[in-house]
């Protein structure tokens, strides 16, 4: 899958990633760890707050918050949501906005 971390999927990045055999993914909910003073607590508020079924959740998984962080969102989300891996196919149909 190739994620282009805004969420804005132009046509060449939907042709370059195709010629790729990719998918292209954007995210629904932007956990925002990235930015400085991000914790635990607060990137499981955002994506609890945000999150609805068929959401595509955006996480780092080098951010030390954000690994803390799993555990607690599986758990919440599992209690409201079933998680899925997407599928291979996933991005195929999405349109390119510009």
């Amino acid at each position: 899958f190739l994620d282009t971390g805004t969420g804005a999927v132009a046509k060449m990045i939907t042709a370059v990633a195709r010629e790729l055999g990719m998918s292209v993914v954007a995210c629904d909910v932007d956990a925002e760890d990235y930015k400085p003073g991000s914790t635990r607590d607060g990137i499981v508020r955002r994506v609890v707050s945000e999150a609805r079924p068929g959401a595509v959740v955006m996480l780092h998984d080098d951010i030390d918050e954000t690994v803390h962080a799993v555990e607690v969102l599986v758990a919440e989300l599992c209690g409201r949501y079933s998680l899925e891996a997407l599928p291979a196919n996933y991005g195929a149909g999405r349109q390119a906005s510009a």
